[in-house]
């Protein structure tokens, strides 16, 4: 009888012990949300919803639901369309004004911000109505600034790593991933701008990048002319007179590359020597048109842009 109760009781113990290591471990203590709108995890994936070339993350402002744009060309953490966020203390009739808290953001992937101090804020009702009615603003470079990123358009999703000395060495990015190229760029006055030199059949180009467009191309009528008789720009069938497919750019060495449905404009591009400090005429703006053929990884650090295959 003894025998069989000190059984039993180590039976019990080994389960109990078995039980302990099988049941998951308790979930990490909540952080306190952030006043500051930025990053802070050594990494961080958001889900993103596509509206047409415009990648966005879901997100609640002061408890109105809705969407921020995730654009690179926006140099602010956070700016928001006033006409839809209900916003309070804020320079009323200026075109733009700066508000001096936003008490509540929550966005999908988990992260939560309250009381952020002096976030710029303007009536961008416009882009209700020609991108979505539920635009609350833009998600911008000072968000994830000291970060690289990830954007991956097939697989919906934005995912953020901590630029480390580890990191750096370990590349733990670019895991699985099947590198196409590696281009490098400059900056001028925007850090958040990437300038890069472009060929296109023998012509020079300053290329920029970009999330927040669908992308274009300036260039004068000789070029065009020039590139139409190489048969490397085609006009878009039934797309009018100013859509093109372009091919042989030449971004890096080793790599021709191509864009579809690109618009063409014979003039030159809006703000081109605040944004480059040069007078080129030809430029090339790679968005969505160019973007949407590869996963990329934006490194600003290390001034690169890896295009992976999607």
């Amino acid at each position: 009888m003894r025998v069989t109760r000190l059984t039993i009781l180590f039976c019990l113990f080994i389960s109990t012990v078995g039980s302990a290591q099988d049941a998951p471990a308790p979930n990490k203590a909540a952080q306190p949300p952030s006043n500051i709108f930025g990053l802070t995890e050594d990494k961080t994936s958001l889900p993103i919803i596509m509206v047409r070339e415009f990648p966005f993350v879901a997100a609640t402002v002061n408890g109105v639901p809705g969407k921020l744009m995730f654009d690179t060309m926006k140099r602010e953490a956070l700016s928001l369309n006033d006409h839809k966020a209900p916003l309070k203390g804020g320079n009323v009739g200026v075109v733009r004004g700066l508000y001096p808290e936003v008490a509540a953001v929550d966005l999908d992937g988990g992260l939560s911000y309250r009381s952020i101090p002096n976030v710029f804020g303007e009536d961008l009702s416009f882009m209700e109505e020609t991108i979505t009615p539920d635009f609350l603003g833009f998600i911008g470079y000072d968000f994830y600034r000291g970060y690289l990123f990830k954007l991956d358009y097939k697989g919906n999703r934005i995912t953020s790593y901590r630029r480390t000395k580890a990191r750096r060495q370990s590349k733990d990015y670019l895991f699985g991933e099947r590198v196409v190229a590696v281009v490098g760029f400059t900056t001028y006055k925007f850090p958040n701008r990437p300038i890069v030199p472009v060929t296109i059949g023998g012509v020079n180009f300053i290329g920029t990048f970009g999330t927040g467009m669908e992308g274009a191309v300036y260039m004068t009528k000789a070029t065009q002319a020039s590139l139409t008789e190489q048969r490397l720009l085609t006009p878009v069938p039934d797309r009018g007179d100013s859509f093109y497919d372009i091919t042989g750019i030449s971004l890096t060495p080793g790599l021709k590359a191509a864009v579809s449905g690109i618009r063409v404009f014979n003039k030159p591009a809006p703000d081109l020597p605040a944004l480059t400090g040069t007078a080129e005429p030809n430029i090339i703006q790679f968005g969505y048109a160019f973007l949407r053929q590869y996963k990329t990884v934006w490194d600003f650090s290390e001034s690169r842009i890896y295009l992976l295959t999607p």
